[in-house]
C-alpha cells in the first residue's frame, strides 16, 4: 500500500475516534443541561416562590389600583394604627376600615408546598377590588355538616401570615388554630355550613355549593369575584381553581377558617353523642369511628348517604338512634 494511501487512512481512522468522543462529550453536556434545568423548572413553581411574590404583594399594592403614590405607606401606616387601638374590620367604598391585630406565626420552611397571590393579583389587575377565596371542609366524613369558609385577603394590607398560609390539611391544630385567629382579626371572613340532612336531601355536591352561598352571604361586604377551589357557582362572578387551597393564599385561608369551624362542631357534638369519639376523628371513617358505628350504630349526624352509614343501619334494622347524652 502507497504511503500516502497509509497516512490517508490512519488520519479518517483518527478523525473518527476524535469525533465519537466529541459527539459523546456533546450529548453528555445535553443531558446534564437538560437535567438541570428540569430541576430549575420543578423549583420555579408558583409553590415554591409564592413566599417571593407575597413580599411583592407590596409593592403591587401601590399601582394595582392606581391610588395615590403614598397608598402603600398610608396602609402600612393605618395597619398599625389598627392594631394599637384593637379596631375592628369594617368595609367602605375605599377599601376595609380597620384591622385587628392578628397573631405571629413562625414562619415555615420555603420548600414546603406553599400557595401563591397569582390568581388574586389578576383579579386585582383588572379591576376587582373585594375578591374572596372560597372552600369547604368536610366532604368525606361519615357525620356532622360541610362547613365553608370566604375570606377576602385586601392586597393594600399584605400581613406577614400571609406566606404562612397552606391548605388546611398540611397543617397541624395548633397551626391553625393560631392562622385562624389570625384571618378573623385581619381580614373580612364568613362561615357557612349544609348539615347533615342537607346533605342526606341533596347531595354531596349541593350541600358543598350550599354552604359556599352562606358564607359568602356572611361576608361583612359583597365580593366582586370569588377564587373558588374546584366548584363553580353560577349565581356569581368567580373562578373555579382546581387544588386552589394549595394554589391560592385566599383559598387556603378559607380552608382553614372552614376547618377549623367544623372541628369546633364536632368537638361541640361530642358532648351529644360521647361513644363515637367525635373529638378526636372530627366524624371521619377512622377504624374507631367504624368500630362505634358497627357497635352503637349511627347515631342522629351520621350521613345516612354514606354506605358505611347505611351498612350499619342495614345491620341493626329498624332501631332507634343512640338517645343523647
Amino acid at each position: 500500500m502507497p504511503p500516502c494511501a497509509q497516512f490517508s487512512r490512519s488520519t479518517s481512522v483518527k478523525i473518527t475516534i476524535v469525533a465519537s468522543w466529541v459527539v459523546c462529550a456533546m450529548f453528555a453536556t445535553a443531558s446534564v443541561i437538560a437535567r438541570a434545568s428540569s430541576c430549575f423548572c420543578a423549583w420555579v413553581r408558583p409553590a415554591n416562590i409564592s413566599i417571593l411574590t407575597m413580599g411583592m404583594a407590596f409593592l403591587l399594592s401601590r399601582w394595582v389600583f392606581a391610588g395615590s403614590p403614598g397608598a402603600y405607606g398610608t396602609g402600612i401606616a393605618r395597619t398599625r394604627q389598627a392594631g394599637r387601638d384593637g379596631s375592628g374590620l369594617g368595609c367602605a367604598a375605599g377599601g376595609f376600615t380597620g384591622l385587628g391585630s392578628g397573631a405571629s406565626i413562625a414562619p415555615m420552611a420555603l420548600f414546603q408546598a406553599a400557595p401563591s397571590l397569582n390568581a388574586e393579583i389578576s383579579a386585582w389587575r383588572q379591576g376587582y377590588r373585594h375578591v374572596a377565596g372560597v372552600d369547604e371542609a368536610g366532604c368525606g366524613p361519615l357525620a356532622g355538616p360541610v362547613v365553608a369558609g370566604a375570606v377576602i385577603l385586601e392586597p393594600g394590607r399584605a400581613a406577614g401570615w400571609w406566606a404562612d398560609l397552606r391548605d388546611s390539611k398540611m397543617l397541624s391544630e395548633p397551626e391553625r388554630d393560631r392562622l385562624a385567629v389570625a384571618i378573623r382579626a385581619d381580614c373580612a371572613w364568613g362561615v357557612g355550613s349544609a348539615a347533615h340532612d342537607y346533605i342526606d336531601t341533596h347531595g354531596l355536591t349541593a350541600a358543598r355549593k350550599h354552604a359556599m352561598r352562606q358564607a359568602v352571604r356572611a361576608l361583612p361586604c359583597h365580593p366582586d369575584m370569588l377564587l373558588i377551589d374546584a366548584v363553580s357557582l353560577s349565581d356569581y362572578r368567580h373562578r373555579a381553581i382546581i387544588h386552589g387551597d394549595a394554589l391560592s393564599a385566599s383559598i387556603a385561608a378559607a380552608s382553614i377558617l372552614a376547618k377549623v369551624a367544623r372541628d369546633a362542631m364536632m368537638v361541640a357534638y361530642h358532648a351529644e353523642y360521647p361513644a363515637y369519639g367525635f373529638d378526636q376523628h372530627r366524624g371521619y371513617a377512622t377504624p374507631d369511628h367504624k368500630r362505634a358505628l358497627e357497635e352503637h350504630g349511627p347515631c342522629a349526624i351520621h350521613r345516612r348517604l354514606f354506605a358505611p352509614v347505611r351498612a350499619a343501619l342495614d345491620a341493626r334494622g329498624p332501631a332507634l338512634a343512640p338517645a343523647r347524652a
